[in-house]
């Protein structure tokens, strides 16, 4: 015990057993999001595959719905819904060709949970900074909006690798062409003005030598 409680290692070295804890934990945590919902699928609980069919059905029709710009982050919100689009497409694939089977197959899981995190992470920070956008100052209205661009293009980019993930994972040939397709349709993200956001919040911070929300 003289190395743990003697020496300036000590705290590093149980900060860095507890960190790999977590992350343990995190990945238990990642097989069990997709390994509920199957679970709640297969006894009738969830209408999974139904809502993958309406979704699969989407994937074969062009889409010419038109934002409403008046909307506070309507680009984000639309985002939102093609993920969750996609997320049943890709999970409607994996049970039907997997069926029972698809539990064991954890590569496929976990590329599934990471598209469910970042459709939560992503709807968690809309909501949020919706919520509050009228009780700020004009400036941190702003500054809500351009920390959510920089947020969403990143969780859109994380959440398009794992759905490509899953697509090469699940099937082949056209219909892994089809899903690709899908892929690339509903993780787009019109992110203009990226880099001024990522301007506006790095000058900010600056300015006020803090956090700034």
């Amino acid at each position: 015990y003289g190395y743990v409680a003697e020496y300036p290692a000590e705290r590093f070295y149980r900060d860095e057993r507890i960190n790999r804890i977590f992350e343990g934990t995190n990945e238990i945590n990642r097989l069990l999001i997709p390994g509920m919902i199957l679970r709640k699928a297969m006894k009738g609980e969830l209408p999974l595959q139904s809502e993958a069919m309406k979704a699969f059905e989407s994937l074969m029709t062009p889409s010419f719905e038109e934002l409403d710009e008046s909307v506070p982050f309507a680009r984000e919100k639309q985002l939102i819904q093609n993920l969750k689009t996609l997320f049943l497409i890709l999970s409607g694939a994996g049970v039907q060709k997997f069926m029972d089977k698809l539990a064991n197959e954890q590569e496929i899981l976990l590329a599934a949970a990471d598209l469910a995190i970042q459709i939560f992470a992503i709807e968690s920070a809309v909501l949020r900074a919706e919520k509050i956008m009228s009780e700020v100052t004009e400036r941190k209205r702003e500054l809500l909006m351009a920390a959510v661009k920089v947020f969403c293009f990143n969780a859109a980019e994380v959440a398009a690798s794992a759905a490509k993930r899953a697509a090469f994972y699940v099937e082949e040939g056209d219909t892994l062409t089809m899903l690709l397709s899908g892929v690339r349709r509903f993780t787009r993200y019109d992110a203009a003005g990226l880099l001024q956001a990522k301007r506006a919040l790095a000058a900010a911070a600056i300015e006020d030598e803090k956090y700034i929300f």
